[in-house]
């Protein structure tokens, strides 16, 4: 099916390619008005502190995605994205603001589970911080300890402070 789907792109004339583009630039102009408007009548109906707080929240919304997005993107994005024209580079840029937008939306929409989703995240963060930075070391300490692998202080060969002890074992 999809050799199928190849086979007849590559046989599109010259004009059935310009009016899929358009098609596809002008479908992605309509979005992003009705999408706007939206977030217009919120403000309008006198929520804009609302629609302000969904939009910093949507901020952490767009980092995670990014980074997801980098993940499953092919590495030869920028060779690939290069080789497109112009009308069509425009339209993935207005998409991406139809996007942030449609974030702000969802989160002003869900704001307690989109908070509640928000602070699952800062923990882990947290989290992964706490263990990197003290746990993950202290248990690297202990079994060289217990091991009988961990030297004993001597005295620093490169004297970088009065009273310096150097461990040569010790993490860090």
């Amino acid at each position: 099916m999809i050799e199928e789907i190849k086979e007849k792109i590559e046989n599109l004339s010259p004009a059935q390619k310009f009016l899929i583009s358009v098609t596809y630039f002008l479908a992605s102009i309509f979005l992003i008005i009705a999408i706007i408007n939206r977030i217009e009548a919120e403000i309008v109906r006198g929520n804009i502190g609302k629609i302000v707080v969904a939009a910093f929240a949507s901020v952490f919304y767009i980092a995670v995605s990014l980074l997801v997005f980098s993940w499953i993107v092919p590495k030869n994005i920028a060779e690939l994205a290069s080789r497109l024209r112009g009308i069509y580079k425009l339209s993935l840029f207005i998409n991406y603001l139809s996007f942030v937008l449609l974030l702000v939306i969802a989160t002003d929409h869900w704001s307690t589970k989109a908070w509640i989703l928000i602070g699952t995240f800062l923990i882990s963060i947290v989290g992964i911080w706490f263990s990197a930075g003290f746990v993950i070391p202290a248990c690297m300490n202990a079994t060289a300890i217990l091991t009988g692998s961990y030297a004993a202080p001597q005295s620093d060969p490169n004297h970088r402070g009065r009273n310096s002890t150097h461990r040569p074992n010790r993490l860090a």
